[in-house]
């Protein structure tokens, strides 16, 4: 499995758009140690990874690239003091001719030699890659790349038309971790890949709750805890992915303006000391009972009934207390 992709001296890595962060990681660790075994490794991706994926786990510094460019071969000679009048090249079936003019003629042309730049990758590793249609746009101006160079795909299947792609992938129920433990082990890695892959597993999983867990899948945990793997840091990863990524352009909560917030009770012994809205035009109202405006001889008379009641005279009429007089 592992010499499928350390074989190659030139290796283009292409992975999905649209990664989470359990397969993040395990992606990190595959780059990692691939950049440092393999004599050129590039990675082909249109945007950058999100804060969400590289404030767990920094990207590795590599190369990246957003398309591939299309091959070209250099000529180049010593010219001397001559200089080049014209440059004219002929095709044929099985050859290129160049023909260059000098401006007098006299030419002999020493150190000749022909470099290749652009693209010359001789492997590309496609990493959860599902739709060849997803990250054709790469090679949009060099699409014969894909049959020229070995075609790998990592955890996933796809068909690229009239190509070949070689498959990576373990049993059912295995996960990208376990595949890339599989391939990298005692090629270069860490206590720090350990944890990653740990965490990924745990994400995958679902902390070990998923009805597909695999058997192995715990023997592989064991032996990257064996290896230096930190649960801590595997179970912080863990938890940094059940966060739920905030959506671009989201706001916190908004403070609630005065127009728009309740008003509050008025407490016992607390006046309200806001100015109270008066009508506009017409005469003011008046806080007390209604006043007539008439002088006292216009208003009019209340009946007897209406009046306050006269004093009632006292009762003579019951027994008298005759008190004797005292000598």
């Amino acid at each position: 499995m592992s010499s499928q992709l350390f074989s190659a001296k030139k290796l283009l890595i292409v992975p999905s758009r649209n990664l989470k962060l359990g397969d993040y990681l395990p992606f990190t660790v595959l780059v990692d140690v691939l950049s440092k075994n393999i004599e050129k490794v590039e990675v082909c991706m249109s945007e950058p990874f999100s804060k969400q994926l590289t404030s767990a786990v920094n990207f590795p510094e590599v190369k990246i690239i957003k398309k591939v460019s299309p091959r070209r071969f250099v000529l180049s000679f010593n010219k001397g003091d001559e200089q080049v009048q014209n440059i004219q090249w002929q095709q044929s079936n099985e050859k290129i001719n160049i023909y260059i003019s000098m401006d007098q003629g006299k030419f002999s042309p020493q150190g000749m030699n022909v470099d290749a730049e652009g693209s010359d990758y001789d492997t590309i590793l496609f990493y959860g890659v599902t739709d060849y249609e997803t990250v054709s746009q790469y090679f949009k101006e060099y699409p014969s790349l894909v049959h020229e160079a070995k075609n790998i795909s990592f955890g996933s299947t796809f068909a690229i038309p009239h190509g070949k792609v070689e498959l990576i992938r373990g049993e059912n129920g295995e996960t990208n971790a376990e595949l890339v433990y599989q391939s990298c082990r005692g090629k270069g890695t860490s206590p720090e890949h350990y944890s990653r892959l740990l965490g990924s597993i745990l994400i995958a999983t679902k902390r070990f709750k998923s009805p597909n867990v695999r058997s192995r899948t715990f023997n592989v945990c064991g032996e990257l805890m064996s290896n230096g793997a930190s649960i801590g840091r595997a179970n912080a990863m863990s938890d940094q992915a059940a966060q739920k990524p905030k959506q671009p352009g989201a706001k916190g909560p908004e403070k609630s303006s005065p127009a728009s917030r309740p008003e509050e009770p008025k407490r016992d012994g607390h006046k309200d000391n806001k100015p109270k809205d008066r009508p506009t035009g017409g005469p003011k109202p008046h806080d007390g009972p209604h006043k007539d405006p008439r002088p006292q001889s216009e208003k009019p008379k209340k009946p007897r009934e209406d009046r306050d009641p006269l004093p009632k005279p006292k009762d003579d009429t019951g027994p008298k207390q005759h008190v004797a007089n005292r000598v």
